[in-house]
């Protein structure tokens, strides 16, 4: 399954390993999804996860951090984005809807409420970490 996962599902899953969000990213480190990413989503993930206000509550090091956001840099498909999509409530979140279309994702994986409202875009759904789970764990791939 191809996707795009918002920056808050990944600080909640280095919060929460065991919550849907770190079964999601679970499922990415052991190859199991492809995880579609641009460079202003990266830039965005790298700058929450180096906020004091985040780092607090993370159980990681500041080196395990480092290492995890290089293992994005390296293993998540990025890709270059063409269009412009300028229809989320919040025009910050525009980014992850751009990435998903430019990758062909079939879901967006967030707890954005300014994405979540939208349903779906351009045939991607957009769908909460538990949603997804849900599906990870109904599907035949498995």
């Amino acid at each position: 399954m191809k996707l795009v996962i918002d920056t808050n599902i990944v600080v909640s899953a280095l919060i929460r390993p065991q919550s849907p969000p770190g079964i999601i990213i679970e499922a990415w480190t052991r190859g199991q999804l492809e995880w579609i990413s641009s460079r202003a989503t990266l830039n965005e993930l790298y700058g929450v996860l180096r906020r004091k206000s985040v780092t607090r509550y993370l159980k990681s090091t500041e080196d395990q951090i480092e290492r995890f956001l290089q293992a994005v840099e390296a293993r998540t498909l990025q890709v270059r984005t063409n269009t412009t999509a300028n229809v989320a409530r919040d025009k910050t979140d525009d980014k992850f809807l751009e990435a998903a279309i430019a990758g062909e994702a079939q879901y967006i994986v967030t707890g954005d409420q300014d994405l979540l409202v939208l349903g779906s875009f351009e045939g991607v759904e957009i769908v909460t970490p538990a949603q997804f789970v849900a599906m990870m764990e109904s599907s035949p791939e498995r």
